[in-house]
């Protein structure tokens, strides 16, 4: 790949970004206040603990409109993934690829482009998934990475 673009990548455990129903709205507007501050310092953004539904990355789309957003969701809608990546980096990307590693608790999201490739990994380990769940989710995002024809993050 001849031109790998510089980036930065942020991390943030947002405690249920898209649970409005039940918080008070102050808190949900500072959450997405929160989410957009980060958003304006990284290329990529993953978040942990979205607590939210299939359909609410495209609240992040109306929020947050410098980003593309992808994520996974668990049924229970604990948990909860997204990785927002910046339209800046997204020009240099012909497909989107998403791989649901654990629903609601790892995504990798693989960008590729004629000059660029690139999986970024979200995983937010279940606390209370058994020690051999957590090693066998560990040996799938092992296996993805090794799998993907670029880098990993």
């Amino acid at each position: 790949l001849s031109s790998f673009p510089t980036f930065t990548i942020s991390i943030w455990n947002a405690a249920a970004v898209f649970s409005s129903r039940f918080a008070v709205r102050s808190a949900t507007a500072a959450k997405l206040s929160r989410l957009q501050q980060l958003l304006c310092g990284a290329n990529v953004l993953c978040v942990q603990e979205a607590h939210g539904h299939e359909g609410d990355p495209s609240t992040l789309t109306r929020e947050a409109p410098s980003h593309l957003h992808f994520g996974s969701f668990a049924p229970s809608a604990a948990g909860g993934v997204i990785i927002s990546v910046s339209r800046s980096i997204a020009k240099l990307v012909d497909r989107f690829v998403q791989v649901v590693l654990a629903p609601g608790w790892c995504l990798a999201l693989q960008c590729i482009g004629p000059t660029f490739a690139a999986q970024f990994i979200n995983i937010h380990l279940e606390p209370a998934l058994p020690y051999a769940g957590k090693i066998s989710l560990l040996e799938d995002i092992a296996a993805a990475s090794a799998a993907f024809h670029g880098c990993t993050y």
